[in-house]
């Protein structure tokens, strides 16, 4: 059996045993109103994450497939983390002011132009669209939380039940990961590259519909202006050092998930040139024999399986100790 199958293998046996030792163990709300509350966030937002996930294996291949150098690529990539941060700054301000439901409606809108964009081989349009994922992105991390810790306390729901909400949300977005990557690949076989954009955008739109009938709306201060959000952040960070600490291994966490994300394609296939390796060279040592470009499904859905396993774990640990206790 090859090697990448079988650890995916045990990967997949691990996280079963642990997602059922965790249902044993796990805490369950008494609110009868919860269980509905909750599945009525997490359809909306594991069709959001859908979307985005559904463009992510294929993004590279793309630009390469248009004829851009690697150089511009990285470009390309740069203005999308550059947009997100600049965007990311304000977008909580603004969907305080004008409603985070609406807010998220937004990231279905500008991700769904971005993905329309990719049917254009031009590198100024491209670079339009990717500031365009950009934004949504920072809506995507940061309203759709914003709603839920609302309307969470506003239904008065035991406040330890929002943890478990957070968790089951980033273990069905590992699900979603996955099954993602199977429908993009499929797509991106039967009807090239840039099919899984538009199975991204029929994601979007469906995320918007149920979101529209299901979600109601919720407001910060509408009244404070955006200025009054980078004030806060001053004097709150002023006055706890631990808020800047947090901030600081938060952005050095994003910033070695962000190389990897964009580096770790173009190094597997960089390393399938045989040719271009020394064998003798224990340095540069070649990946196992036999391995091809199919086995990059196995190798993503491994990482997808181990994000599962933190999420239950997560769970598990929070039945014993505070977050902030294990996260150190």
């Amino acid at each position: 059996m090859d090697m990448f199958i079988l650890a995916l293998g045990i990967l997949i046996v691990a996280c079963i045993i642990l997602h059922f030792y965790t249902r044993q163990v796990q805490q369950h709300p008494k609110d009868p109103n919860y269980r509905g509350f909750q599945q009525t966030y997490l359809l909306v937002y594991l069709l959001a994450v859908a979307g985005d996930w559904l463009q992510g294996p294929h993004v590279y291949a793309l630009y390469e497939s248009y004829g851009i150098q690697k150089h511009e690529i990285e470009v390309l990539f740069i203005a999308g983390f550059g947009s997100s941060m600049i965007f990311g700054t304000i977008v909580a301000s603004l969907a305080d002011k004008y409603g985070r439901r609406n807010t998220c409606i937004m990231y279905g809108i500008l991700y769904g132009i971005s993905c329309g964009t990719k049917h254009f081989s031009n590198f100024h349009i491209l670079l339009v669209g990717r500031l365009l994922a950009g934004m949504a992105t920072s809506v995507l991390f940061s309203a759709f939380e914003s709603w839920l810790v609302n309307e969470h306390r506003r239904r008065n729901f035991e406040p330890e039940s929002l943890s478990l909400i957070f968790a089951n949300a980033y273990f069905g977005n590992s699900v979603v990961a996955i099954i993602s990557g199977l429908v993009a690949q499929f797509a991106a076989n039967q009807f090239g590259y840039v099919a899984p954009f538009d199975s991204a955008i029929l994601s979007f739109i469906a995320m918007c519909i149920l979101l529209i009938t299901t979600w109601s709306e919720n407001y910060g201060d509408a009244s404070a202006p955006i200025s009054q959000s980078f004030i806060s952040a001053w004097t709150a960070i002023k006055s706890d050092r631990k808020i800047f600490f947090l901030g600081v291994v938060q952005a050095l966490f994003e910033a070695s998930m962000y190389v990897f994300v964009l580096e770790w394609t173009p190094a597997l296939t960089e390393a399938l040139n045989i040719s271009n390796i020394d064998k003798t060279d224990n340095t540069n040592p070649p990946i196992p024999h036999g391995f091809n470009k199919t086995y990059y499904r196995y190798v993503f859905a491994g990482y997808m399986v181990a994000m599962m396993m933190g999420s239950n774990s997560f769970k598990v640990f929070c039945n014993y100790t505070t977050p902030e206790s294990f996260m150190r």
